[in-house]
């Protein structure tokens, strides 16, 4: 390992940008394997509240995917349904509308430093 790359695996900003894709990759997976199915989305999202800042990944997901697979009326029956507001629904819809691919996100900006690049 030259002296370069042992410095880059000692910076903690290179882990931590590291484990965020790392998370944000088993996110997408996460509501992926949900198949479009609002209960499982729905169960989901109740976890991803619960774990807070780190899974708001996963409520972009999952409002992202829900309109566009059920319609509007659908997604805000949905958020209110699980403490969700109508808002805040729009601005993950409007979030993962603007960053689809992970590879569009920076890894160690929040979400809602992608919502504000966004509008």
């Amino acid at each position: 390992m030259n002296g370069t790359t042992a410095l880059a695996v000692l910076d903690k900003d290179y882990w931590r940008d590291v484990n965020e894709v790392l998370a944000m990759e088993k996110i997408v997976s996460i509501v992926s394997a949900c198949d479009g199915d609002l209960q499982r989305m729905g169960t989901a999202v109740d976890l991803f509240k619960e774990m807070g800042e780190a899974a708001l990944w996963g409520l972009v997901e999952v409002f992202g995917r829900i309109e566009t697979s059920y319609g509007e009326k659908t997604m805000i029956s949905f958020a209110e349904e699980h403490g969700v507001t109508a808002n805040q629904a729009y601005k993950y819809r409007r979030v993962w509308k603007a960053f689809q691919e992970l590879s569009d996100r920076v890894p160690h900006m929040s979400v809602t430093h992608h919502y504000v690049a966004a509008t």
